[in-house]
């Protein structure tokens, strides 16, 4: 496993194996595979909510 040192706090981080495999695709084909990019952002159709202030009322959109 490859190791992180872009950061110096992350020097003793071992990336993951599925992070590695995203990585070397994306060096081979230019292109992310989409559950690499599900598995970092999550799912697009799960609901977000957002509040603008502690205490206000939330707002919850799910994307169409």
């Amino acid at each position: 496993m490859k190791r992180l040192s872009a950061v110096p706090e992350a020097r003793n981080v071992v990336e993951s194996l599925w992070l590695h495999d995203m990585r070397e695709h994306f060096a081979e084909t230019g292109s992310y595979r989409a559950q690499d990019v599900r598995r970092i952002l999550g799912n697009p159709w799960d609901r977000v909510e957002v509040a603008t202030q502690a205490g206000t009322q939330l707002m919850s959109r799910v994307a169409p």
